[in-house]
């Protein structure tokens, strides 16, 4: 009987650190950058840090505290069709970065259809995870294009939290 409750209470304590691991990161973009020159605001967890940083085409950027992973929040200027600008952004970032193309595909963010993009890069003999997400930035010629990354070590943790930061872009 002893060993019953001894199993049962080890199972108990598995799952409920199994699903305490789980809770929708939703729920952690609990702090809210806004831009107010470029009209935007996105959310991300208080684990992380925002800012302006203009930098070329970079207006802002979301990182981890410990500097290792990130979001940057960018304009490109583009008179091209959005299937255009994607598809020259891929071979340029392909050839810029190093990058082979994991995945493709089509998403909304903030009602403005755009795609998703997925690359693995090996640059200084370390692998990185990184994601682009292009939208049409409307009432301007171009392209929100926010390119994020992580090491691949750390992917299935942080690639859920730059999918939430992304998808809470919104044009204020």
């Amino acid at each position: 009987m002893k060993a019953k409750q001894r199993i049962l209470i080890v199972v108990c304590v598995f799952l409920c650190g199994f699903f305490s691991g789980h809770v929708s990161h939703a729920q952690m973009l609990n702090k809210t950058f806004t831009d107010s020159e470029y009209g935007y605001s996105i959310r991300y967890p208080s684990s992380w840090k925002a800012g302006i940083n203009r930098s070329g085409i970079v207006l802002s950027e979301v990182n981890s505290l410990d500097g290792q992973s990130g979001l940057q929040i960018r304009f490109q200027p583009s008179f091209k069709s959005l299937s255009e600008f994607v598809r020259k952004y891929v071979l340029d970032f392909q050839r810029q970065m190093q990058a082979g193309l994991i995945q493709k595909r089509s998403i909304t963010i903030d009602r403005r259809n755009g795609y998703q993009i997925s690359f693995q890069s090996n640059r200084g003999g370390k692998r990185y995870f990184l994601k682009s997400y292009v939208v049409p930035a409307e009432g301007r010629s171009g392209y929100y294009v926010f390119q994020s990354g992580t090491p691949s070590g750390r992917k299935a943790r942080v690639e859920p939290i730059l999918d939430q930061i992304a998808h809470s872009f919104r044009i204020d």
